[in-house]
């Protein structure tokens, strides 16, 4: 496995693209647009699912989404990470995400973290109880989608939590690698 995500896979500006079309009006996308380089601009207007962008794009995006967005939403790339995750569990996965716990989901996070990118990693530690909670740090090394980029996985996590079954979910950012640190990880916690 290469230690540093050069791509992410072309699933993510499909999603971006149909969350920006169901929950933002035209004048707000178009404003996105015309701030994007053209290489942005073209990944996320006509995406190809299959496809591998390299992650600056994905950068791009994301850091122009907030620009144009985040003023208005400060949580507008949670609200998205959340969006894509409730968007991933479509179908038959969205029926047996009622039958699996946390574990289960953590233990399958290196498969889903190579679908969407192509290098870096995942881990989650284990689950620690502590005050009638539940709770494990969750962290990505080798990955760059920016500042912002660390607030749609925050949306990703809560979204994942919430359908293995986890209440009250709340996310702590503990290390960021805008802040020196080797990886940026969380803790998840819940009833």
């Amino acid at each position: 496995m290469k230690d540093i995500a050069t791509h992410d896979k072309g699933i993510t500006p499909v999603r971006i693209k149909s969350w920006l079309e169901e929950c933002y009006k035209q004048s707000d996308i178009e404003k996105i647009h015309k701030k994007l380089s053209p290489e942005a601009y073209k990944m996320l207007t006509s995406p190809v699912g299959n496809n591998w962008y390299p992650v600056e794009l994905t950068r791009e995006v994301y850091n122009t989404v907030t620009d144009v967005l985040g003023k208005r939403n400060p949580r507008v790339l949670i609200d998205y990470g959340y969006y894509s995750a409730q968007h991933s569990i479509t179908g038959v996965l969205r029926f047996l995400m009622k039958l699996v716990d946390t574990n289960k989901i953590a233990k399958r996070m290196g498969a889903f973290w190579k679908f969407y990118h192509n290098g870096g990693k995942t881990t989650a530690g284990e689950v620690v109880e502590e005050g009638g909670r539940k709770k494990r740090t969750i962290s990505y090394y080798g990955y760059d989608a920016g500042r912002y980029g660390c607030l749609v996985f925050e949306g990703y996590a809560r979204a994942l939590t919430e359908k293995a079954g986890g209440k009250n979910v709340t996310i702590v950012k503990k290390k960021c690698i805008y802040k020196g640190d080797d990886c940026c990880s969380w803790e998840v916690s819940w009833e």
